[in-house]
């Protein structure tokens, strides 16, 4: 699978900034001036690079990075594209085919699993370039990806993918202009907004589907350094302060047992649906426990020092709002992975689904291997297409802070500290 990867910079002037994201103007007026903008101040992409994807990394990649829950995005394709290309017909026509009556419509791509593309091959660039781990991952809003980067600040990394088999995806000018201009109208209102954020639009045009051929244009865009310095008093971003509240949840969660014999409220109660005396102490447990372990390691990999003590108070006080919210499924219900969680926790290579003759198996980094990478980490383009080790000769891949592997029964259970690493 190849992909072309063009990375290109745009820095909004003052002028620009506050004239286009007036309300004054329509969003459609606002996004055709600001595209206009931003191609003519281009030059070129300020370095390319071609990636060839092993199909298996994209399918790994699949679990991790999209929005949507689907199996395999790129097989979607495949399939059509042997309709779009004549392979494949509706066959047997029948009694009626004398009629003359063989002429049906073409089927249509998948909307979604074009999208999914873009945003698996966003989430593989950007963890090698911006940081190593999503910070956020937000869903049905913007942007797709927040990263928390060496400079102190914030890459909001907003994911776009479209078919291009009738252009040349390669030339800016050839996304489409509707799609380029919303997306840097939003991209200049969270500049003007907040000028410690730096956007990162992803558009990927594919353009040939067997063999798989895309490219990947990718803009930096920034505010003038100017508007930081004036800045008075930084705050940290809500999806932000939102997506850690999540994280603690989730943790706390794991450790609240069904039945405690402290006394402690059961981990059950919040699977009910109204809000009884039981779902309410469940409810402060949980805020409490969330409460508890928010380290401060983690708040230094989300937030500048100096913003420790207020981010604290919006996470903890954001624990307490999505506490109120948390709904448990009932015992037995959405429970297949639990086994698979606690291998996969012991960073031991676990099951998650069979995947035609093999399997799809995951595990977490160990602790001390995040931290490792955490201080060895180093952009690079180069390290997009690469696997993060192996087993024998089976490659594992990295999504953010998981390891995947595509492989047979005899993975199961292996032990991710044991791979060789390049």
């Amino acid at each position: 699978m190849n992909v072309l990867l063009a990375h290109y910079r745009h820095v909004f002037d003052e002028q620009t900034l506050m004239k286009w994201t007036s309300p004054h103007f329509s969003p459609k007026e606002a996004g055709e001036a600001l595209r206009d903008t931003v191609l003519r101040s281009l030059h070129g992409p300020i370095s390319q690079t071609n990636l060839v994807f092993n199909r298996s990394h994209i399918i790994c990649a699949n679990e991790v990075f999209p929005e949507s829950a689907v199996a395999d995005s790129v097989a979607d394709l495949e399939i059509w594209d042997e309709w779009r290309n004549g392979r494949r017909a509706f066959p047997y026509p029948g009694k009626y085919s004398r009629l003359g009556i063989t002429i049906q419509e073409g089927k249509v791509s998948s909307k979604t699993s074009v999208g999914m593309i873009g945003e698996i091959l966003a989430g593989l660039v950007s963890q090698s370039y911006l940081g190593p781990w999503v910070l956020v991952r937000v869903i049905s809003r913007w942007p797709d990806f927040i990263y928390y980067t060496r400079d102190g600040r914030y890459a909001f990394v907003e994911s776009k993918a479209f078919g291009a088999f009738d252009r040349d995806p390669s030339d800016p000018e050839k996304i489409p202009p509707r799609t380029l201009g919303e997306c840097f109208l939003e991209a200049a209102r969270q500049l003007n907004t907040d000028p410690f954020v730096k956007v990162w639009l992803c558009f990927t045009g594919i353009s040939r589907i067997d063999p798989f051929h895309a490219t990947t244009s990718l803009f930096e865009l920034d505010a003038p350094n100017r508007r930081r310095e004036t800045v008075v008093e930084r705050v940290v971003p809500q999806p932000v302060i939102s997506g850690l509240a999540h994280r603690a949840i989730v943790h706390a969660a794991s450790e609240m047992e069904e039945a405690d014999e402290f006394g402690m409220a059961s981990l059950s109660e919040l699977s009910q649906g109204r809000k009884s005396e039981s779902r309410r102490m469940a409810e402060r447990q949980l805020a409490y426990l969330a409460i508890e372990r928010i380290e401060e390691e983690l708040l230094l990999s989300a937030a500048p020092r100096d913003l420790l003590v207020p981010i604290r108070q919006q996470v903890e006080e954001e624990i307490r709002n999505q506490a109120g919210k948390v709904y448990m499924p009932e015992a037995g219900v959405a429970r297949r992975f639990e086994r698979a969680k606690r291998v996969a926790a012991e960073g031991r290579l676990a099951q998650i689904r069979p995947v035609g003759a093999q399997w799809l198996y995951l595990a977490d980094l160990p602790v001390e291997t995040r931290h490792q990478m955490e201080r060895t980490w180093a952009p690079d383009w180069g390290q997009v297409d690469k696997p993060w080790g192996r087993i024998g000769d089976m490659e594992l891949w990295r999504g953010s802070s998981a390891v995947l592997a595509l492989g047979g029964p005899e993975l199961e259970g292996q032990n991710i500290a044991t791979a060789s690493r390049e």
